[in-house]
């Protein structure tokens, strides 16, 4: 979505229970949450006509052949394989104090759980908290035997203080409750940016953008979910909260294309995501790999994507794309790349560094959120920043501007260093956690899709009436794979 179609005016975060609500699609706004897509002022190859009833309208010219890179990648898959260093490509050390974040044991624990569980009416996320050093998981009803185990060797092997926290409500429940309300009141109460499943499992929060304090002083003292488009009843919460959009090199990219890049249609600015094999094909469009990044990119529309300096990135596709979870797949096509699909044009490296950086690590393998702990992000027009702390993990938003009116479950992050981590632009792009200390592994853990509480006050790439916020709204990568469907899953060092 184009700067000159979704405008975000900026509104202060308001910390309630302990973390600071806001959101922002930077592309689309509703009234608090902003898209990062971006219409860039500087992008090439694009003109402007003027339609019979006098609007603008984007002329693309045809993409370029792709270009191929010199450099042998599976030289450098394997020596990874071997080493767990790329060549020039520095310590994790230089962008994230690994004693800030919870232990990889955490992760790992929340991963198994995920696995087994995660679609089961008891399971609940991983909690980590960092003052005590304490690991919480929520679970509703009784815990399986095979869960306790995994617990107390976690507790014994790891020397983890692991406690199970009681759900009152089923965390799958609540979950589709937020959903229905999340639908029904963005036909009803516009003023409402998005309805949260606690994660605690105590009922569902709802989030009012508060820019004169009007929706705050008209929301109900209180209410439960049946009053409000859900079908069953749990207990509801009104909160106040800044506004949300979309956010939609990196520069000069050549093919096999790594995520983390900067891509363009037309004037519209967006992120690649991360490098997926497409076990199920659509019969029509028959590809064994892709690049998934934000569907809000390019209006939620197909369409051809292109480097900054024109060459041939990727096909969208509706038959690649869930516009719940705000993900899409983009292919190749030989015909318009010059490159055969029996070749790799998408590779499990990612870029990091600033936006302007060439330097490439690899994906290892995906990951699922921790409340508490924290994801860095590598959009294409911010750069790298870690410290994002994970305050959230089932939101669903309503970004208006033409997006479905429920957008999620999303993870929102805050930045817990006082930076500005994400902005428009960045849309499409690379959520993360490193693999270790001494690698240049990185896991995949979501698709950058918004934004909360914006202002004009950004990190990196900087033009006129660009949104930034230190508040992010991520789609989870498993979820967001499993939405896409086909059989998708990441491309790593072990499955390319």
């Amino acid at each position: 979505m184009g700067k000159s179609d979704h405008s975000a005016t900026a509104s202060s975060g308001l910390i309630v229970r302990g973390r600071r609500r806001g959101g922002a699609r930077l592309g689309g706004v509703l009234a608090t949450l902003v898209l990062l897509a971006v219409m860039t002022p500087s992008v090439a190859m694009a003109s402007s006509e003027v339609d019979d009833d006098g609007a603008s309208k984007v002329v693309e010219s045809d993409p370029l052949k792709a270009e191929v890179s010199p450099e042998k990648m599976e030289s450098i898959l394997q020596e990874f394989q071997k080493t767990g260093i790329v060549e020039g490509s520095g310590s994790p050390s230089e962008w994230k104090n690994f004693n800030e974040d919870a232990p990889p044991e955490v992760f790992e624990l929340a991963n198994a759980l995920w696995k087994d569980y995660g679609n089961t009416r008891g399971y609940g996320p991983v909690e980590w908290v960092k003052e005590t050093g304490e690991v919480l998981v929520w679970w509703h009803g009784s815990l399986p035997e095979k869960a306790s185990r995994l617990l107390a060797d976690t507790s014994r092997k790891d020397s983890l203080p692991v406690q199970v926290r009681p759900m009152v409500y089923s965390g799958m429940d609540l979950n589709a409750a937020a959903h229905e309300m999340a639908e029904s009141l963005a036909k009803t109460w516009p003023e409402v940016t998005s309805v949260t499943a606690l994660h605690d499992g105590t009922g569902i929060e709802v989030a009012l953008a508060n820019s004169n304090g009007e929706a705050r002083k008209d929301a109900p003292r209180e209410s439960t979910s049946d009053r409000l488009g859900a079908s069953a009843s749990f207990p509801v919460d009104f909160v106040s909260t800044g506004e949300v959009q979309t956010t939609d090199d990196r520069v000069s990219q050549v093919a096999p294309y790594a995520s983390g890049g900067r891509i363009k249609r037309g004037g519209s600015g967006c992120t690649s995501g991360f490098s997926v094999q497409i076990g199920e094909p659509a019969p029509d469009i028959i590809k064994s790999q892709g690049m998934m990044f934000a569907n809000h990119c390019g209006a939620y529309g197909p369409g051809t994507w292109t480097t900054v300096s024109n060459k041939f990135f990727g096909n969208k596709s509706s038959q690649y794309a869930a516009k719940y979870r705000d993900v899409a797949l983009m292919v190749n096509d030989p015909v318009q790349s010059g490159v055969s699909d029996s070749l790799r044009f998408y590779y499990p490296q990612m870029f990091l560094g600033a936006y302007n950086s060439g330097t490439r690590w690899i994906v290892v393998d995906g990951q699922v959120p921790v409340i508490g702990g924290a994801w860095c992000f590598s959009g294409s027009y911010s750069g790298t920043f870690c410290y994002n702390t994970i305050t959230d993990i089932n939101v669903y938003v309503n970004y208006g501007g033409g997006a479905p009116s429920s957008v999620g479950p999303l993870v929102e992050t805050v930045n817990s260093a006082n930076l500005i981590p994400v902005g428009q632009g960045d849309s499409g792009g690379p959520a993360f956690n490193f693999q270790s200390p001494n690698t240049n592994g990185v896991y995949a853990t979501g698709i950058i899709s918004g934004i909360r509480t914006a202002s004009t006050a950004c990190s990196g790439l900087q033009y006129e009436g660009r949104m930034c916020s230190d508040t992010a709204l991520i789609s989870p990568i498993y979820p967001a794979m499993s939405a896409i469907d086909r059989g998708v899953r990441l491309m790593t060092i072990t499955d390319y």
